[in-house]
């Protein structure tokens, strides 16, 4: 009997390993491209208001996030980002006039087989 229960637990053991999904680490970044430095200020939540000034060619994380599924799935299935309730960015007087929440504002890479990352470039153009 006792080899039996030896087998089932190890059975049962090996089911849960194999069946667990892979945990997926999503990074966004936001890169400053415009000649000039730009200041922006984001909330993430109603109590995460951040401002910052971003010099030119830096590149900030802002924010990550772990979650199930794989860099493909991320990729796939993120039409729209929310990762802001709100955003803007300035640059001398003139206001940044992009939506920073549609996706195809947003350049995907994947950086492992458990990690991307999504980045939003900021222009002269977009100003």
């Amino acid at each position: 009997m006792k080899p039996f229960i030896k087998i089932f637990i190890l059975l049962c053991v090996t089911f849960f390993v194999v069946s667990c999904d892979p945990e997926l680490q999503v990074t966004y970044s936001i890169r400053n491209n415009a000649d000039k430095e730009v200041k922006l200020r984001y909330v993430k939540s109603y109590t995460d208001t951040i401002e910052t000034i971003m010099q030119k060619d830096q590149t900030e994380k802002i924010y990550m996030i772990k979650k199930i599924g794989t860099p493909y799935m991320a990729n796939k299935n993120d039409d729209s980002i929310y990762v802001f309730e709100y955003f803007s960015a300035q640059k001398d007087s003139l206001l940044w006039t992009k939506n920073v929440k549609d996706r195809s504002e947003w350049i995907f890479t994947e950086t492992g087989k458990h990690s991307c990352k999504f980045e939003l470039q900021i222009d002269n153009s977009d100003f």
